[in-house]
């Protein structure tokens, strides 16, 4: 089993660098159903690929024997293991991989949608909160007399009253997002966040870095801090509350991680140069699988389907 689940972990490798060839892909599916085993090899093997990430497997990959052993080592168990295992189980909980279930942080947060829901809330009676797919928000106290919420994931449009009052805050990955009588687009996607001002005025402040936004600006921030304003068609950003994904001149890898919130398991481009190509359309949320329709017509690309939810475009 430690060789079928090395296979199996270089296997979901080759496809997520995004080199892979057509060959690679025929034969990888080849081997998930050429056994059963296989197939659970590989179904473990995504589970676990974004949280120990892919240099985890490069070279001897030590990281995915050491997975490997614990899984399913029957004499690490006897012999105390269950620590490392309770460890591990731990770990993926707080990084779920490829993002198949909610972390820790979102199954704890007061409001959450689930793959393709849309939902919204009232916050401090004042304050609307339109609530994307995948979003997980977390009601927050700013100050004595000023009510907030945290993002924790996800995307939400928020349209706060005007008057006298103190500004409602949003919180996400330490930065702040705050504005009276404005409404404006947040989203977290893990790796950065995008702030989108579609009325009235918004501040948005990052470490030491402040900037004010006025209506159709949008700025980003992520670890390496806070980015300059840019003007943004605030409709296409906003478009997700009308059921509808605008594409225009994006990268397809773009595009399929953008897909891949709104629809179960996972989109994987194994071919870079394809992942480049530009690609331009638009989709209902319900029909988002009709992409991969169009992708294989306007680029030639192959679609293939594995275990676990997993669908390869090459």
């Amino acid at each position: 089993m430690e060789r079928i689940e090395r296979e199996a972990h270089d296997w979901l490798v080759r496809f997520t660098t995004g080199e892979a060839g057509p060959a690679d892909v025929r034969e990888g599916k080849l081997w998930c159903e050429r056994d059963p085993a296989h197939r659970i090899a590989f179904m473990k093997a995504t589970r676990m690929w974004e949280a120990l990430g892919p240099q985890a497997f490069e070279g001897n990959r030590p990281a995915a024997r050491t997975v490997a052993s614990i899984s399913m080592s029957r004499r690490a168990v006897l012999g105390g293991g269950a620590a490392a295992i309770a460890a591990s189980a731990a770990y993926l909980v707080v990084q779920p991989p490829l993002g198949l279930w909610p972390s820790w942080s979102e199954m704890a947060a007061d409001y959450r949608t689930h793959t393709g829901e849309r939902r919204r809330i009232v916050v401090a009676d004042t304050t609307f909160v339109e609530m994307n797919t995948q979003t997980s928000i977390a009601l927050r106290q700013v100050a004595k007399e000023a009510a907030g919420i945290e993002l924790i994931s996800g995307e939400a449009l928020v349209a706060t009253p005007s008057g006298a009052g103190p500004a409602f805050v949003v919180t996400s990955s330490q930065g702040q997002t705050s504005g009276i009588g404005a409404k404006f687009n947040i989203r977290n996607d893990g790796h950065a966040v995008c702030v989108t001002c579609v009325e009235g005025n918004v501040q948005v402040s990052y470490g030491a870095a402040t900037a004010s936004l006025r209506a159709r600006e949008q700025i980003t921030y992520d670890r390496s801090g806070l980015g300059k304003p840019a003007f943004v068609d605030a409709a296409i950003v906003t478009a997700w509350q009308d059921d509808l994904l605008i594409f225009h001149s994006k990268p397809l890898r773009d595009v399929i991680t953008e897909i891949n919130r709104y629809r179960s398991g996972k989109i994987i481009v194994v071919n870079s140069a394809l992942g480049a190509r530009l690609f331009s359309a638009n989709f209902r949320v319900r029909n988002v699988d009709a992409v991969l329709e169009q992708v294989e017509k306007l680029f030639g690309a192959t679609v293939t389907s594995l275990p676990g939810g997993i669908v390869l475009l090459s």
